[in-house]
């Protein structure tokens, strides 16, 4: 081989370059390493190996010392002085071995000494050994320049929420003051604290205040959103009774810091038994794992009387008498109106600097409409106006857009009575009509996004909802009254109100349902889609909370299909072919076919025939059909892993033809599936000795109505949730249901 030359056999590996004036011992060097794997290049004096190693920068240098032109300890130097080649690992390789040549070969900045003649195993383990070193030190700077990054994340994250924290406990109202006293005196105990008020109040902000006075601030601050815990586990993590000291919860992240609940209500009353357990739990001898309970700080919030729910069995009444010990009420932005004008200033002050804006603040007109207005929506309300208002802000003083506050409540002809639930980019609120008497659930998308290209993609998507439901008539698809732009260009549709729950929330509370009201609910949803396929529309994200159960007339148990939002066309039609932002198009994953998940474009109904049969998998067995600890490996396992059947999961009987049913509807090729109108013929197939019939029904919601008036849970997926601390909007909202309740 050419001096000089790469050896193209060797290419792979890391590039090492060899320089010896002696052809011989260049060839010996390079038969001792050519069976590593690496990239061999090849030099003849310290002249041409500076210009080589400028231009192949190979990771190790094996240096001869004497040799002609430029000896190896200044060709040594120069690489070394180069920044170039300065990371370039050198092995002196040299017939003198007195001590002083050794000395100076590492004062000029090698890294070793081989004497010659060498032995190939000796040169082949240093090789390895300083390449090993090179990789090493290679990944401790990049784990180094991670570590830095995240740490300056963390650090612009904290000094946020301090941002956030400062907001809400500005003022000099007797309130406030009354509440910063208490924050203060219960941040320096570990003892569990409730609070309780509206939502909007301020609530997160005061828990981490008392978070960031105790002498756990140092420690994490972790926020539980209670009624999206689906999971104990991933709440309790290794402090579950079941968990052995393994798996990883909030508890396990919270150690050591505070623990937040909001919504502490929302947790099921299995859940609630077993947070007072835990936290009354007592220190054995070496039980490592009861002290370090003791670590967590419990500060929880309610939007409900706890009280009253503890009389009605919706709330533990050991849990609630733990966190009563040291409970504060809330004050509203009205009970604290004397604070409003600290209150903007700061929020303008805030949005002005993250926008990079001068701002002066609200001209006295608009800060005295502001003064006058009842706040419904609390603190959070103010600064979602405040933020707002100066977004669209075009000159140094502030003015309210004409209605945002005036007729904030009203939309098209509709009035808005209370905010029912909101998830993903929509809300939906209960309303009444201003001439008639009947309620109605509106849904609409507020136009907050930072693009017209976003916001065109948002009502393109909720158009298509609509006009995608208004055209389908089965009785069991939600019913669309109205849809259409408000004053202030939020998109909004007006749909029948539904008085009931969705199946996620009946699932939550029983766990697994016989099997012949399962048909049953899997029937209804049929004849909605049936429908949707017939007109080539796909809907796309069946689950358990778009699935709606109430009363329609004499009918119980009577089902309807909600949430279109992201039905497609199937064919290539007008609104098809116009697409939308991928975002909205994505489906639960949970729920999802597998060609949905691989992007396949010409989806057609049988994909919600496989979600239809992960809806009935859940019901029947209480389990979801595959689980996974993070959304790639559970879309994973839709695509690849075959489910169990039923029966094998679950408790209660399943008929051997129910359970074909299910696993057909889950077969992974979609030319494997029956289309809806197939399936809807083999469910009204299935026997049963007794079946779900309209007693049976009209029994159980008279048996269990009851808890749901008492116990509301809330989903953002849906229209249902009902607040108990209001008491009128409760009756508007069933007492057409059973008036006898």
């Amino acid at each position: 081989m050419d001096a000089g030359q790469p050896d193209k056999a060797n290419s792979k590996g890391e590039c090492i370059l060899l320089v010896d004036d002696s052809p011989i011992n260049l060839r010996v060097l390079q038969i001792a390493l050519e069976e590593t794997g690496h990239k061999l290049i090849l030099a003849s004096n310290g002249a041409e190996a500076v210009t080589m190693a400028i231009e192949h920068q190979p990771t190790l240098i094996l240096l001869d010392i004497v040799m002609p032109v430029m000896d190896g300890f200044e060709a040594c130097k120069k690489l070394k002085d180069d920044p170039r080649t300065v990371e370039c690992a050198i092995i002196f390789l040299s017939t003198l071995d007195q001590t002083q040549n050794k000395v100076r070969g590492f004062q000029e900045g090698a890294v070793d000494y081989i004497t010659k003649p060498f032995e190939r195993a000796e040169i082949i383990a240093r090789v390895e050994t300083h390449l090993t070193l090179k990789r090493l030190r290679k990944q401790l700077i990049a784990k180094n320049l991670q570590l830095e990054h995240e740490l300056t994340v963390a650090q612009e994250l904290l000094e946020d929420a301090d941002r956030h924290i400062q907001g809400p406990l500005i003022g000099h109202s007797e309130a406030i003051r009354e509440l910063r006293s208490f924050l203060a005196s219960v941040a320096e105990c570990s003892d569990p604290v409730l609070m309780h008020g509206p939502v909007g109040t301020g609530e997160e902000s005061f828990a981490r205040a008392i978070h960031k006075q105790s002498k756990r601030s140092h420690k994490a601050f972790i926020y539980v959103e209670c009624v999206s815990i689906r999971n104990d586990e991933a709440l309790f993590g290794s402090f579950h009774p079941r968990s052995q000291g393994r798996g990883k919860g909030k508890f396990d992240l919270a150690l050591g810091g505070t623990l937040f609940l909001d919504e502490v209500s929302e947790l099921s009353i299995t859940t609630q038994e077993l947070l007072y357990g835990i936290l009354t739990a007592k220190a054995k001898e070496n039980d490592g794992l009861a002290m370090n309970r003791q670590a967590v700080r419990i500060i929880a919030f309610s939007s409900r009387d706890l009280t009253e729910a503890t009389r009605n069995h919706s709330f533990d009444p050991d849990l609630y008498h733990l966190l009563h010990k040291r409970e504060k009420a809330l004050p509203t932005l009205l009970q604290r109106i004397d604070d409003l004008d600290l209150l903007i200033d700061s929020f303008v002050g805030q949005q002005a600097r993250r926008l990079g804006k001068v701002v002066n603040g609200f001209s006295s007109e608009s800060l005295q409409k502001l003064k006058d207005y009842h706040w419904p929506g609390n603190i959070v309300e103010l600064k979602s106006l405040v933020e707002r208002a100066v977004m669209l802000a075009s000159t140094p003083t502030l003015e309210l857009e004409e209605g945002s506050i005036e007729h904030s409540e009203a939309l098209g002809g509709y009035d808005l009575v209370h905010k029912l639930s909101s998830g993903g980019m929509g809300e939906v609120w209960l309303a009444k009509h201003k001439l008639l008497a009947r309620p109605a659930a509106v849904k609409l998308i507020r136009t907050d996004v930072e693009s017209d290209e976003a916001s065109e993609d948002i009502f393109r998507r909720f158009e298509r909802e609509a006009k995608a439901t208004a055209n389908l008539n089965s009785p069991n698809t939600v019913t669309l009254f109205d849809y259409g732009l408000s004053a202030n260009g939020d998109f909004y549709y007006v749909m029948e109100y539904l008085s009931g729950l969705d199946l996620e929330i009946l699932a939550l509370h029983h766990k697994t349902l016989p099997f012949e009201r399962v048909v049953w609910f899997l029937i209804q949803a049929c004849r909605s889609l049936e429908e949707a396929h017939q007109t080539n529309l796909v809907h796309r994200d069946i689950k358990p909370g778009n699935l709606y159960i109430c009363r329609a007339g004499n009918e119980f148990d009577f089902l309807k299909v909600l949430d279109f939002g992201i039905v497609k066309s199937s064919v290539n039609d007008s609104d098809n072919a116009e697409g939308v932002n991928a975002e909205f198009c994505l489906g639960t994953p949970g729920y999802m076919a597998p060609e949905a998940i691989i992007g396949q474009g010409d989806l057609d109904g049988r994909a919600d025939v496989y979600s239809l049969g992960c809806v009935a998998y859940r019901l029947l067995t209480g389990q979801d059909v595959f689980s996974a600890e993070g959304r790639v490996q559970l879309l994973f396992k839709h695509l690849k892993e075959k489910p169990k059947a039923p029966s094998r999961v679950g408790k209660n009987y399943i008929p051997a033809n129910l359970d074909a049913i299910v696993l057909h509807c889950l077969e992974k090729q979609a030319d494997q599936r029956c289309d809806v109108s197939e399936l809807l013929k083999r469910l009204e197939e299935v026997h049963a000795a007794k079946p779900w019939d309209r007693h049976k029904a009209e029994k159980w919601w008279r048996q269990h109505l009851p808890h749901y008036l008492k116990n509301p849970e809330s989903s953002a997926q849906h229209q249902f949730q009902v607040l108990v601390d209001r008491h009128d909007q409760t009756t508007q909202a069933f007492g057409g249901l059973f008036p006898e309740l």
